[in-house]
């Protein structure tokens, strides 16, 4: 569970835990992970400790968990660094921490795949639609046509929009069968 601001109690907790040096005899782990791309150098550091169970109050924990992103901008130097907190009910010997910071970098592939694509090129939180069953209807197909698109070959949604505004025909065999 990742714990947010909405949790400043637990968030401040966390944070003083990973904030102050380990002592003699602590449990932290650490994976890193170091990637180039969209003009960046990313690392993410990955922390896990099982000593935390007993610096926190909270129901199944078994560990915490702390992500730090420490961003270059390449073009211009620019270092930002951000923290992020976890709770786990995994003992140490049953978690894979880089199996973690995978995943919990994948986390973010869906918001970027789904969510940008549904509030930026879709213009969903832009809809002035508020009452009724129309926003669920109109969500889901925004869902289908994001579906469609990616099914039907098209890794671009706009190329995909463009593509289907111009062939009309197509968009309709796409999704009724051949008209004949």
């Amino acid at each position: 569970m990742t714990v947010k601001d909405n949790q400043p109690t637990l968030h401040a907790d966390l944070e003083g835990f990973f904030s102050r040096a380990p002592g003699p005899q602590q449990d932290l782990r650490h994976v890193e992970q170091t990637s180039k791309g969209h003009g960046r150098l990313e690392t993410r550091t990955l922390s896990a400790s099982a000593d935390v169970k007993g610096y926190i109050d909270w129901p199944a924990l078994e560990q915490g968990l702390c992500l730090e992103r420490r961003v270059i901008t390449l073009s211009t130097g620019e270092i930002t660094t951000e923290r992020v907190y976890g709770l786990i009910n995994l003992t140490p010997d049953q978690l894979d921490l880089s199996k973690v910071l995978q995943r919990w970098r994948g986390h973010w592939g869906v918001e970027n795949r789904l969510h940008w694509v549904k509030d930026v090129l879709l213009k969903e939180d832009a809809s002035r639609v508020h009452t009724g069953q129309a926003p669920l209807i109109l969500a889901a197909l925004r869902n289908l046509l994001v579906s469609c698109l990616h099914a039907v070959g098209f890794a671009s949604i706009t190329e995909g929009r463009r593509h289907f505004a111009l062939n009309f025909d197509e968009a309709i065999a796409c999704i009724c069968g051949p008209l004949e």
